[in-house]
């Protein structure tokens, strides 16, 4: 019951509520569409009373500052979005640490499992190519 879906994560191509449980992990610090619009997405894609789980950072390397987020705006954002949150944790974690360097740092990570209680509206389609790689007019 275990399948892979290869396809552009920002804008699947796949129906409404055909799955059952989505792991995202590491996924959010490197996209760039901003979480409110995936977190809807990831509730359409999701069938009724189905599960999302996380685990990484969602913010890291954000350039717009209105994308980083809280966890207090995080949980508003799953509440918005349809999901009532099961399980919710943002521990620190080593990063980069060796027992043979002084260098290294603490990461903070966002967990969680959230329930799919109500449909959302599906985002608008993300554009993220520019328009000189998209439209051959362009410079």
């Amino acid at each position: 019951g275990f399948a892979f879906l290869f396809s552009d994560a920002q804008n699947l191509s796949s129906r409404d509520g055909c799955f059952d449980s989505i792991v995202t992990s590491w996924f959010f610090d490197i996209i760039p569409r901003d979480f409110r619009e995936t977190a809807r997405l990831m509730n359409v894609i999701l069938e009724s009373g189905g599960v999302w789980a996380n685990i990484g950072q969602l913010g890291f390397e954000k350039n717009d500052l209105a994308q980083v987020y809280g966890p207090e705006e995080v949980k508003q954002i799953l509440s918005e979005s349809g999901f009532e949150i099961s399980f919710w944790d943002t521990p620190k974690i080593p990063y980069l640490q060796s027992p043979y360097s002084a260098v290294g740092r603490q990461d903070q990570i966002w967990v969680f499992t959230v329930r799919k209680i109500k449909q959302s509206k599906r985002p608008a389609v993300f554009e993220y190519w520019p328009p000189w790689l998209t439209s051959w007019d362009q410079p």
